[in-house]
């Protein structure tokens, strides 16, 4: 690492101004895995927040087919975690695969949303109230409110335009049991669960 370091201030000290200019213009227009446009004009992965019912922002990844077309409306698979969705993408990774220093790693792509993408489903990964990006307290796990949040961010999912106002839910372990607890939010857009190892009784 502190090689790395050496050689980027290195040569950004001998760059001068006009170097930095074309450096930050080289780097800012690099484009990671999931960062290009579909054809329906859509970045094929975006971060938002979507507020819920108390003002808590639950933080959302959304992944699209690589070939969405405009006209194009696709089912939701969601899938809620406490681990942390998505990597946070620092300057200077950017920076390096510009240059040719660097590939990107291999955990940038979410592998399963890739899978689901590929067979044309929209994927969300959503950081659960109190954890990851998003925000709120966790009093406890799979709290009522947690739960609600799952439900009101399957009703976002639906009304999106890329949507076709079908959700299904998914996950392994921990998440299992919120692709589980998503149908006790009673909202209708939900219409698949899809849940693997998860726990058999969690109240």
């Amino acid at each position: 690492m502190l090689r790395w370091v050496k050689w980027i201030w290195g040569g950004v000290a001998s760059l001068g101004l006009a170097g930095l200019l074309v450096l930050a213009i080289i780097t800012e227009r690099t484009k990671l895995p999931g960062e290009e446009m579909t054809p329906a004009g859509i970045r094929r992965s975006t971060s938002e927040y979507v507020r819920m019912r108390d003002g808590v922002e639950i933080a959302v990844t959304v992944d699209l087919p690589a070939d969405l077309k405009s006209s194009e409306r696709v089912p939701v698979l969601m899938r809620t975690t406490r681990y942390w969705r998505a990597p946070r993408i620092g300057w200077t990774l950017r920076m390096l695969v510009a240059l040719h220093q660097a590939s990107p790693p291999e955990e940038l792509e979410d592998k399963q949303a890739a899978y689901f993408n590929e067979r044309h489903f929209a994927v969300i990964a959503v950081d659960a109230r109190g954890s990851g990006a998003s925000g709120g307290n966790r009093l406890m796990e799979w709290s009522p409110a947690e739960v609600a949040d799952m439900g009101e961010v399957a009703a976002w999912a639906a009304g999106q335009p890329w949507s076709n106002g079908r959700v299904g839910t998914f996950g392994i372990s921990y998440d299992g049991n919120t692709a589980e607890l998503a149908a006790a939010a009673g909202q209708p857009a939900i219409r698949a669960v899809m849940p693997l190892y998860d726990n058999f009784d969690v109240l």
